[in-house]
């Protein structure tokens, strides 16, 4: 499109102006093009960002210039109970797929039906006809280029979160089970175990679970840092003894691992361990560990996992 001077107008640049009777001024005289040529160009930008012109509809303008700027991130999927889980707008609603921005509609929701026991899916949003639709998937995802996560070999499907179902093939997040994370508008989410409840191992200079009731089963995503920690008492029952804890991640000990000392028998002390690290995308488990120092005694554990995660 190009600037349409008034007609007659000699000079490409020259302004409009207004009648003016008294003032001996003829009005300038509108070329059709004027017109025209500004419907055209706004009717071609609606049409670019996919929409159909609607003479009813004055906002169509403004919908096609949100659906052709930057990528859009403005969702968040999240735990609704255990047979549902939902996509809500965040950070101003909008949800690049396929090519542009779409608005997320508050309500979207996915039911748990036909999920496996126990297994890990993705969450997609996509269009159907026109609707914004939740797909879940064990497929993963590829980043393009504008750095949206696609479903690998499916552009139609944007990654919006992640699922990790239960032993009976719910969705499920508590203070031990984080099972579901989002991918966009990501927050700090927190779970924090069982008390091993005086557990107890004589396991020397070796660290092994204390007890399976104690482990805290999470998501994380590949790109982000999980925070853990174990602390609470840890006791020994012979005297000039030294008593461990661990943070065990899928029943192995890593990190930073604190213990105590015990100069006399039935001595408690105060044990923290902990791990900070970016770790395989998907589900883990944190389990409090323990071990203790040679001369054939044994540890009491009192201690409990912790576990952050972004999502």
């Amino acid at each position: 499109m190009k600037y349409q001077a008034p007609f007659g107008s000699v000079d490409p640049n020259a302004p409009y102006v207004d009648r003016n009777t008294p003032g001996a001024v003829v009005g300038s005289k509108i070329p059709a093009a004027a017109v025209e040529d500004p419907q055209r160009e706004l009717v071609n930008v609606i049409l670019a960002a996919g929409l159909t012109p609607d003479e009813d509809d004055q906002t169509l303008v403004l919908q096609a210039l949100f659906a052709l700027t930057a990528p859009g991130t403005g969702a968040y999927f999240s735990f609704v109970n255990g047979t549902t889980v939902q996509l809500a707008p965040a950070n101003g609603g909008l949800l690049w797929i396929n090519g542009r921005n779409y608005p997320v509609p508050a309500g979207l929701t996915r039911s748990n039906a036909g999920l496996g026991n126990s297994t890990l899916y993705y969450a997609y949003a996509f269009m159907n006809a026109g609707v914004m639709t939740l797909e879940l998937s064990a497929t993963g995802y590829t980043k393009a280029a504008n750095g949206i996560p696609q479903k690998t070999g499916d552009v139609t499907r944007t990654l919006v979160g992640m699922v990790y179902t239960t032993a009976g093939g719910q969705f499920a997040v508590t203070s031990t089970f984080l099972g579901v994370l989002s991918y966009f508008a990501r927050r700090e989410r927190t779970a924090i175990g069982a008390s091993t409840a005086g557990a107890t191992t004589s396991s020397v200079l070796v660290f092994v679970e204390l007890t399976t009731a104690a482990r805290v089963i999470f998501l994380t995503w590949a790109d982000d840092v999980i925070k853990t920690r174990v602390t609470g008492q840890l006791t020994g029952n012979i005297s000039n003894f030294s008593v461990s804890t661990s943070v065990g991640l899928d029943g192995v000990a890593v990190g930073i691992t604190g213990g105590t000392s015990v100069i006399t028998s039935g001595q408690s002390g105060q044990g923290s361990a902990f791990y900070d690290d970016v770790v395989a995308e998907g589900m883990h488990y944190l389990t409090p560990m323990g071990d203790v120092g040679s001369g054939g005694g044994t540890g009491n554990f009192t201690v409990r996992g912790q576990v952050n995660v972004r999502g």
